[in-house]
């Protein structure tokens, strides 16, 4: 077996290679964004899609509120039903910003099959401008961030600006590897993607673009019966010829303050199993891109690489995580949680190759069956935790 330490270390050495290449990357691409304001001003259609009610939800919707205007603006809340809770939530903190305009909007009636697709048909369809920036539940703005995107979306003269977020907000060692993933991996492999293989994996976290060429070019078929709908409206544009502009911006964050380890794993499970029905290649790459994880497989095989090789990679890899918050803006992680985000790379390793196999994705309790580009085949919603046992017993008889 120890044949296989060789290319288990190569993997090492790649994914380390790989990770350092990814943030120097960032920082290049991490330069100082225009803040310079419109030369007129122009009139936006804020489009915040809510399902359930998380952690800092009351404080990313009034974040959304009190952002600086740059001509009219909407806030159009869009949910499932109008009784849903989160829907209270924003009835609630809007009623504090009287001269904001604000719109609740019920996606019930759509027949798109993934319900954040549907939010988002929903919200553009009800628009009152053409500008549309969508920004997911999740995501709290500083106030200049609706400026800083629009004045890049007009400099760079995109057609589709994606605003990559950084997680902040931890308080439980789950949320912390959530954060991480997107900080350290998730982010610096969208930009290496961007710069090196000019191709726009665009995350749906926060994008901005006109409602005129979503329409030009059918968005709405396009994200509906799709659960990886951010990564095939990206490719959409790019195969239109639209220009899709990559930013990360320190003035958007995706707020994941408490995560369970099943919610943790559920999450992952749902990325990994888009990905790999996207395309496997990028799946191998998301299960080699774990270089502290293939150096304990490497020691397993050679028990000396313990106490030389391991340690190593496992410092190289704490110094990376520092050096990504560090270029991000993000605040210091908690010293507990810094120690352990290496262990995270075990997570998605085992994920991975389940997700080689697997095809099925769970999102708020409701189950999706997926087809070839994340294509929906089946959704099954609604089951009781009896019946979720049940059909898990019969499962495993067969």
């Amino acid at each position: 077996m120890e044949t296989l330490v060789n290319p288990l270390l190569f993997i090492v050495f790649i994914g380390l290679a790989l990770h350092l290449l990814g943030i120097a990357l960032l920082v290049r691409r991490m330069r100082p964004a225009s803040k310079s304001g419109p030369k007129h001003a122009d009139s936006v259609s804020i489009i915040k899609p809510i399902c359930g009610v998380d952690a800092g939800l009351e404080e990313n919707i009034r974040s959304i509120l009190e952002v600086e205007p740059i001509g009219d603006h909407e806030v159009l809340f869009v949910a499932g039903s109008l009784n849903e809770p989160g829907i209270q939530v924003a009835r609630s903190i809007s009623a504090e910003f009287p001269d904001v305009t604000t719109r609740f909007l019920s996606s019930s009636g759509s027949e798109a099959l993934n319900p954040k697709s549907a939010n988002i048909i929903e919200g553009i369809a009800a628009s009152n401008f053409d500008l549309i920036w969508q920004t997911d539940a999740c995501i709290r703005v500083q106030r200049d961030s609706l400026r800083v995107i629009h004045s890049n979306f007009l400099s760079k003269e995109s057609d589709l600006l994606c605003a990559l977020p950084i997680g902040v907000g931890e308080t439980n060692i789950f949320a912390a590897f959530h954060n991480s993933y997107l900080n350290t991996y998730l982010i610096p492999s969208i930009v290496f993607l961007s710069i090196v293989a000019h191709h726009p994996c665009t995350l749906g976290k926060s994008l901005f673009f006109r409602r005129t060429t979503f329409q030009d070019l059918e968005g709405e078929e396009v994200i509906a019966g799709f659960l990886a709908e951010d990564y095939l409206l990206g490719q959409a544009f790019s195969r239109g010829h639209k220009k899709v502009d990559i930013l990360p911006l320190s003035s958007i964050a995706s707020i994941n303050q408490t995560l369970s380890a099943s919610s943790l794993l559920s999450k992952n499970l749902r990325w990994l199993a888009m990905r790999g029905s996207i395309s496997l290649p990028a799946l191998a790459g998301d299960i080699a891109f774990n270089p502290f994880c293939f150096a304990v497989l490497a020691a397993l095989f050679q028990p000396s690489l313990f106490f030389n090789v391991v340690p190593v990679v496992y410092l190289i890899k704490l110094v990376l995580e520092l050096l990504g918050a560090r270029v991000l803006c993000r605040p210091a992680y908690r010293l507990p949680h810094l120690f352990l985000l290496p262990m995270r790379e075990f997570i998605i390793f085992g994920v991975g190759l389940v997700s080689v196999l697997r095809r099925k994705a769970v999102w708020r309790g409701t189950y999706f069956d997926l087809g070839k580009q994340s294509k929906i085949l089946n959704v099954t919603r609604g089951h009781s935790k009896k019946e979720l046992v049940s059909r898990a017993t019969n499962n495993l008889r067969k």
